[in-house]
């Protein structure tokens, strides 16, 4: 039983090593998409801000705070992509999030054509262009944000389920180890209750004058009771051999006529 209950012991504590890990995963991949989208929009945010800066102050020809933060951009695209390879979802989940992370990186290319067509000639039409890619940023944001959202929900229905049937089997194995413990005292007290009982019976059996003997099959002493003193040896002697090789040749005779 005990190892038994070490294997339980064992089995639930894997249980729990890997409930801890699912859920690390959970928030790493919940986090740090998100983490990497902001950032993103922040360096395309601060790239359109300092080219219209530049824009209104006639630096048209210095695009270098611009490039850098599209650069910024382009690379937390290419950590994106990497990012979402990682997550562990469903085929249709993953495809989509790896076409949306690769649209992103694709997409900064085309701000950075625009912001410089806009640097160079400042009309309506460059900054509804600005308008309509960060349009679309911003609506596969959304989109990437729900499929995350879908994962870490369906993530937290599983940990929820490995929990309840974590806490079913604790308390099956508490139910087991208390089981184990009654039957251990039980058996115990009964172990007990036999000896004292074996006690009174060799107590009384020695008050009686009478000898009296428990014998096998084949004659061999199994038990033997009443006053030590009338025996031909010691009880100990006796215990296990057979009573025609220890009674003289008459008292055997008497003792197996009486037995048979």
């Amino acid at each position: 039983m005990l190892p038994a209950l070490a294997l339980f012991g064992m089995l639930c504590l894997g249980l729990l090593g890997w409930s801890h890990q699912l859920w690390n995963e959970t928030l790493t991949d919940a986090t740090l998409p998100g983490s990497t989208l902001a950032q993103m929009r922040l360096n395309l945010s601060q790239a359109r801000t300092h080219a219209e800066h530049d824009l209104h102050e006639g630096e048209h020809g210095d695009l270098s705070r611009v490039d850098a933060e599209l650069e910024n951009a382009r690379l937390g695209g290419l950590q994106l992509v990497a990012q979402v390879e990682r997550i562990q979802t469903t085929p249709a989940h993953a495809d989509r999030l790896r076409r949306l992370a690769r649209g992103f990186v694709d997409s900064i290319d085309g701000i950075r054509d625009t912001l410089r067509h806009r640097a160079l000639t400042p009309d309506d039409r460059s900054r509804v262009a600005l308008d309509l890619q960060q349009g679309r940023i911003d609506s596969a944001v959304r989109e990437m944000e729900a499929i995350i959202e879908m994962i870490r929900q369906e993530r937290l229905r599983r940990q929820a389920r490995l929990g309840m049937g974590m806490a079913a089997l604790i308390g099956l194995g508490v139910g087991l180890l208390l089981l184990h413990h009654r039957q251990s005292h039980l058996r115990q007290a009964l172990l007990e209750a036999l000896q004292r009982r074996e006690r009174h019976m060799q107590a009384f059996a020695e008050a009686v004058p009478d000898l009296s003997f428990v014998l096998d099959a084949e004659g061999r002493y199994i038990e033997i009771y009443g006053s030590r003193d009338r025996l031909v040896a010691t009880r100990e002697q006796l215990l296990g051999q057979r009573f025609q090789e220890m009674l003289p040749p008459l008292a055997a005779a008497r003792v197996e006529a009486a037995v048979r």
